[in-house]
């Protein structure tokens, strides 16, 4: 009866038709979907209800007959779909089948993009509205729409204003019949919370079938693709700017499309693929979809061929490394950037070439490596003047930020976040400005502020949410974790640490969860627990080793130094030693927040080793000696 009435709001049950209400439930053994369908007949002039018992019952049972395999409930409801199918106009059954070919639904501008121009042509050759897709008639729709009538990556135009009337009368008509269903965007003024059209997952693959059968399939995926490429480059400009959170909720909207978009890319145009990806590279890192980005750029780089503008491969190799960086994947992310940092400086692209030399120097301070780390960005950020990038000059200073934080230098470190800070809130770009909130917390936390480091990191965060990106979440929420550690919060210290752990494994960026095992090997040891403490340091250690990055190896030493004292002091000492070591050679002195407790840690050891016998130096000299390798494999 509720279904009745979405369609027919008078209709009511009454001791004349509840019989036959019921029995159509029956025969379609109770299915909500296949009720939906058959409920929404009832709208159709002149059909009573008895009589749509009948249709209904006799179709179900020609249809049966020659379904094999199918339980009895899946034969009930796919001749349910097939008799709502057997019952639409010739217009309305093409037009079905066309739209399987969005994958999770679609907006009505993106259903006239695809196949505005094929319901042209069809209702242009026949009277009635559209014609059956096959013999003549599907050839002259084909010559209609040929590939040279619709450029993958022309310059995207608005919805063709007389596609949407045709179209959306259509979309309308399915769904008056339940075959579609309809969700209205909370803002209706809002062209990326429009509202959207999408099929039961069951009737689209019956569609599919219908699609197949006509023919026109490989079409239909052809033009699919072809909006969907075109819509990841209207997006990308926008996934860093002030427009950021609706072009990325516009996106996640799509995101099955997306990828039906680039498996149909990867078979049969490479480069249109390529190019796609590379432009949805930044929505992958958004999203915290970094190993399906990576394995689908690599997937269509591998099919490259000398067809394939080298502009494109240097963009596509770029995007490929950046997302690799983000894993940790250090190794992979050197030789993709070197590759493609060689094309733009032999195209003589300056932005290409800037964006390359600030990922090698994005490379290099994952790997403490601050000298090389500061040539490319200081060469990357000459560039990003001369063209006028601010977006990226903005990134380069928190990064040249991150290193003079590093080497100890707080002031400077403060003072380029506030260069960077300025340049983002003048191109409203909210994401920048929270990445900026999070390293000045940072450097005030090593100074041991920790209530301008608490009130930072919760602007941040409040910032991070709003934009959903998951993977600045993860990390807003460490950083306010550790404060909280600071602050003697240690349950919502661990709360927090503990969700920032979850979300970086789910991302899996492996540099942010050795960060994470070491925050929670700290929050252990002060808690009493030291045998917890010495497992997360010890695979923090490991995680740090595998991607290269010595200072937070250097964390982990001392980490493990602290858990081991009180048991085996020897060791500790060697481990502290080790640690100090390791500081000098890449130059990232201890933060002043932990000074006093390594100094009581160390002058605790001297005292439990100073027994006449040099314990204590001869452990400290030992420890100087090894190689990180060397202090790793005897832990």
């Amino acid at each position: 009866m509720q279904r009745a009435r979405a369609k027919t709001p008078d209709f009511t049950l009454t001791d004349t038709n509840v019989t036959d209400v019921v029995r159509i439930c029956a025969a379609l053994d109770g299915l909500p979907l296949a009720i939906e369908m058959a409920a929404a007949q009832v709208k159709s002039s002149g059909v009573s209800l008895p009589q749509l018992h009948t249709q209904l019952t006799t179709r179900l049972t020609e249809l049966s007959g020659g379904m094999r395999g199918l339980t009895p409930r899946q034969q009930t409801l796919r001749g349910a779909i097939n008799w709502s199918f057997q019952l639409l106009s010739p217009t309305d059954r093409a037009l079905f089948a066309r739209l399987a070919v969005f994958a999770g639904g679609f907006t009505p501008e993106a259903a006239g993009e695809v196949i505005g121009q094929w319901l042209l042509a069809m209702r242009d050759s026949s009277n009635e509205g559209i014609a059956p897709t096959d013999g003549a008639n599907t050839a002259r729709m084909r010559k209609a729409i040929a590939p040279s009538d619709h450029p993958v990556f022309s310059d995207f135009q608005s919805p063709i204003a007389h596609f949407e009337s045709p179209v959306t009368a259509a979309l309308e008509s399915l769904n008056d019949k339940s075959l579609l269903r309809h969700e209205q965007g909370t803002d209706g003024n809002d062209a990326h919370d429009a509202s959207r059209f999408s099929m039961f997952e069951t009737i689209r693959e019956f569609a599919l079938e219908k699609l197949a059968q006509s023919g026109e399939i490989a079409d239909a995926q052809r033009h699919h693709a072809g909006y969907y490429a075109q819509l990841a480059r209207r997006a990308e400009p926008h996934l860093s700017g002030p427009q950021q959170e609706q072009w990325l909720a516009r996106l996640d909207a799509d995101l099955n499309n997306l990828r039906t978009a680039l498996d149909y890319c990867a078979e049969h145009a490479v480069g249109v693929g390529l190019q796609m990806a590379t432009a949805l590279w930044q929505f992958f890192h958004a999203r915290g979809y970094l190993s399906e980005g990576r394995a689908r750029i690599e997937r269509l780089i591998q099919r490259c061929d000398d067809s394939i503008p080298p502009l494109v491969r240097a963009w596509a190799l770029r995007a490929n490394a950046a997302l690799c960086q983000q894993q940790g994947d250090t190794a992979r992310a050197t030789h993709l950037a070197t590759e493609s940092l060689t094309l733009f400086r032999a195209i003589g692209l300056k932005d290409g070439i800037a964006a390359l030399l600030h990922l090698l120097g994005n490379v290099a301070l994952m790997q403490s490596n601050y000298a090389a780390a500061t040539a490319n960005y200081e060469e990357a950020l000459a560039q990003y003047r001369e063209t006028g990038n601010r977006l990226a000059m903005a990134t380069v200073l928190t990064n040249l930020g991150l290193i003079t934080k590093d080497q100890g230098n707080y002031r400077h470190a403060m003072a380029l976040y506030e260069e960077a800070r300025d340049l983002h809130s003048q191109l409203g770009n909210k994401r920048g400005i929270a990445n900026t909130f999070i390293h000045s917390s940072i450097a005030a936390y090593w100074q041991g502020d920790y209530v301008t480091a608490g009130t930072l990191a919760e602007q941040a965060l409040d910032l991070q949410r709003e934009s959903g990106n998951r993977l600045d979440q993860a990390y807003g929420m460490e950083n306010l974790g550790m404060v909280l550690f600071k602050q003697g919060a240690y349950a919502r210290a661990w709360d927090m640490l503990n969700e920032s752990l979850v979300s970086l494994r789910e991302l899996g960026d492996k540099s942010g969860i050795a960060l994470l095992n070491t925050d929670l090997g700290c929050l252990a040891h002060a808690q009493g627990h030291d045998e917890q403490s010495r497992d997360w340091h010890l695979q923090g250690l490991r995680l740090s080793m595998e991607v290269g990055d010595k200072r937070r190896a250097a964390f982990c030493l001392e980490g493990l130094a602290a858990a081991f004292a009180e048991e085996q002091p020897e060791r500790a000492t060697r481990l502290f030693s080790a640690a100090a070591r390791l500081r000098e050679d890449i130059g990232a002195p201890l933060p002043p927040s932990e000074q006093q407790d390594y100094n009581t840690a160390l002058q605790q050891l001297h005292t439990r080793l100073d027994d006449g016998t040099n314990r204590f130096e001869s452990a400290t000299a030992a420890g100087r000696s090894m190689t990180l390798d060397q202090t790793a494999s005897i832990i």
